[in-house]
């Protein structure tokens, strides 16, 4: 039996397949993925362990920071009222709600979240924008489309083209796949649009969320939200809200990085999936 011939023999001297074979049948999707394989600038699995570590570091110093700024407040407190100038402003203070539940102390937890979320979100943007930069460096330009602006009235003006932002659907396709796989060794599972500048992205197992448990729901329970909810699917809440923090900065810097502005809103209708909702901006100012 003939030895099976090798690339070389199957390609003529002028560099064309021989007369049966096509030259695109000789590039397979393994050859391909050799010769160009997904650009990977993180490991996965460290990107779940990081955001999950952050996580837990930014709330245990914000918290202290906010205890630190409180014990400050009182301490000022404490000395106008040695010096017979303090207000008569802790009226409210100790008072509970009918349930037991602190009012203080919700709100302080509130404060504490809303600044952990803009942390993470912050740490999502950079390093949304640094993958989005790297990925996009080599690659063709994305398709523009001009941006409307003013028309100069002045004939004695040079002429200057308007300026360009990228489609925002490429962009957004870029991120969905070579962003996500960078950074989570995935692509998104779905993309959706209005074609009116809002875009949905699911993942339905996002890294992060994959190995949070979900609390037995206790019996009489009422629907899900914050009313009767018991304080273990309030804890899953606000961890899942805050893990979501992440992810929406990343899409956000990434999208900035193109050069189109957007606001990133994230939820999970059931672990370990997450949707994050896009409003696109092509320029500050600009609806897109």
């Amino acid at each position: 039996m003939a030895s099976p011939a090798p690339l070389q023999a199957l390609l003529s001297s002028t560099g064309t397949p021989s007369a049966n074979r096509s030259s695109s049948s000789l590039i397979t999707p393994p050859l391909l993925a050799l010769a160009d394989p997904p650009q990977h600038t993180v490991d996965a699995r460290l990107v779940e362990f990081f955001v999950q570590e952050t996580i837990r570091t930014l709330l245990d110093s914000t918290k202290a920071a906010s205890e630190r700024r409180k014990r400050e407040h009182e301490s000022i407190e404490a000395e106008l009222a040695s010096l017979g100038l303090s207000g008569s402003g802790g009226g409210a203070k100790g008072k509970k709600k009918a349930d037991g539940a602190d009012p203080a102390k919700e709100d302080e937890e509130e404060v504490v979240d809303e600044e952990v979320r803009k942390k993470l979100e912050g740490l999502g943007f950079k390093v949304g924008w640094a993958t989005a930069e790297r990925l996009s460096r080599d690659r063709p330009r994305f398709p523009s489309t001009p941006t409307p602006t003013p028309t100069s009235l002045s004939p004695s003006l040079p002429y200057t083209p308007p300026p360009t932002t990228p489609d925002p659907l490429e962009a957004i396709k870029f991120v969905c796949k070579d962003v996500w796989v960078s950074v989570f060794d995935k692509q998104v599972d779905n993309l959706r649009t209005n074609h009116r500048g809002v875009w949905v992205v699911l993942d339905t197992s996002l890294r992060g969320l994959r190995g949070v448990s979900v609390p037995p729901r206790r019996e009489g329970a009422g629907a899900a939200g914050k009313k009767g909810e018991t304080e273990e699917e309030k804890q899953l809440r606000r961890w899942v809200g805050l893990t979501l923090s992440f992810p929406s900065g990343l899409i956000r810097g990434s999208l900035s990085a193109l050069g189109i502005s957007s606001t990133v809103t994230g939820e999970s209708s059931g672990l370990p999936q997450a949707t994050f909702q896009i409003r696109t901006v092509g320029r500050p100012g600009q609806v897109g």
